[in-house]
């Protein structure tokens, strides 16, 4: 993927080689930054100052970049807070959930004194709770649908998204086995994080290109992606 100045990276090249995502000019991406050729779903971020595979979104609380090497460790993050907060707010006792937010009642208490402390952890893990819940069922939906947080902001119709949800789901997390809830590398992706089957008019290819009605190739939509 090193840049090559005198390579053919004209718009017939790019087509040849069946890319998706290109320049304005139809040309082949690369990065001026990092002097490689971008492969599809691939982006800079300026915070790490690297090209990141299928890169999602930078994430303060990781420190890191989203992509394709941790997406599922950026799922399960959300999923293990969720669980654990959950699981703190229901087992709480003496006082419990209900009864740590009495002080903030008019009603008396339960005979049962009760500090501003459990109160306060209780409104933290509750709103930790609902942040990390909403993320992780906005993260699932976005495997579901095979898109990330960049390609959300692309005109065009996503041409990765699979008609099956499980095709997408594997691609991000791996085969459903009982590595799926562990932070372990997913086993048995069907790709490489650089090539990804594409779907257009209907119709699934194995490679970048697509085959459509009566066997001409295309590259889906030119402003797909496009820099």
């Amino acid at each position: 993927w090193e840049l090559q100045p005198d390579a053919d990276d004209t718009a017939e090249a790019t087509r040849d080689m069946g890319l998706i995502e290109t320049k304005h000019s139809g040309e082949r991406r690369h990065c001026k930054w990092c002097l490689k050729y971008k492969p599809d779903r691939c982006h800079h971020c300026r915070v790490c100052n690297m090209c990141i595979l299928r890169m999602d979104h930078h994430c303060p609380w990781m420190g890191n970049c989203i992509g394709w090497r941790n997406h599922k460790y950026f799922v399960l993050m959300n999923w293990w807070a969720f669980a654990a907060c959950t699981t703190w707010v229901l087992t709480l006792r003496s006082p419990n959930a209900f009864q740590a937010m009495d002080i903030f009642s008019s009603v008396p208490g339960l005979g049962v004194h009760v500090s501003v402390v459990p109160a306060i952890a209780v409104l933290l893990t509750t709103a930790f709770l609902l942040i990390t819940g909403g993320m992780f069922v906005f993260s699932l939906m976005q495997v579901g649908r095979n898109i990330t947080a960049v390609e959300e902001l692309f005109p065009g119709d996503n041409p990765y998204r699979l008609p099956e949800f499980l095709d997408n789901f594997r691609q991000v997390l791996g085969a459903f086995n009982a590595r799926l809830l562990l932070p372990l590398e997913p086993e048995d992706r069907p790709i490489s994080g650089v090539d990804y089957p594409v779907v257009y008019k209907g119709r699934v290819s194995t490679a970048g290109a697509t085959v459509a009605a009566g066997g001409a190739t295309t590259t889906g939509s030119s402003a797909y992606g496009s820099c």
